[in-house]
């Protein structure tokens, strides 16, 4: 049994998981997540009034170490910098990127951010988030709680059918 003060114990609990089936082929999945175009329509999350941010900018450059910079913008207008770096792409399987908020140019503190895409016969893909890093079990649950609005988002995005 780790010590109550292991530090590689307290950071394994500030970590986050998120399951969804996602109705469209691995490919297509895999796309979503790594694709300008697509991110602005789903990557953005909903506040505790229920009102949807938006994605007015997002910049990537999609290989390993390529950096990334997305604005989200609140339903009041703040605008709302995350920042980080691609660590691994293995198209469709899964993508992992470094992840912090900006706050005046300056990145915070980093996180890592795993995206695993598992076929599920031929026109289903099971998508694994996984956030480690998180500084505190408050951070983890706030990120979870986004998180998964942004799941939301993506979910309801595919169910459009409109890729182009």
């Amino acid at each position: 049994m780790p010590a109550r003060n292991d530090p590689a114990a307290a950071a394994e609990s500030h970590e986050l998981t998120i399951e969804r089936v996602l109705n469209v082929p691995r490919a297509l999945a895999f796309s979503v997540w790594t694709t300008p175009a697509h991110l602005v329509r789903w990557w953005a999350p909903r506040d505790p009034s229920g009102r949807d941010f938006t994605t007015p900018s997002c910049e990537i450059d999609f290989r390993p170490g390529g950096h990334y910079r997305i604005c989200i913008r609140s339903p009041s207008g703040k605008n709302i910098w995350q920042v980080g770096t691609y660590r691994e792409i293995v198209e469709p399987e899964r993508l992992s990127f470094t992840f912090a908020w900006e706050n005046d140019g300056v990145a915070g503190h980093l996180t890592l951010i795993e995206v695993s895409f598992d076929e599920q016969g031929a026109e289903k893909t099971l998508m694994r988030f996984r956030q480690s890093g998180l500084a505190t079990a408050q951070s983890r649950d706030d990120h979870l709680a986004g998180w998964n609005t942004f799941a939301d988002h993506l979910v309801a995005y595919l169910e459009t059918g409109d890729f182009t």
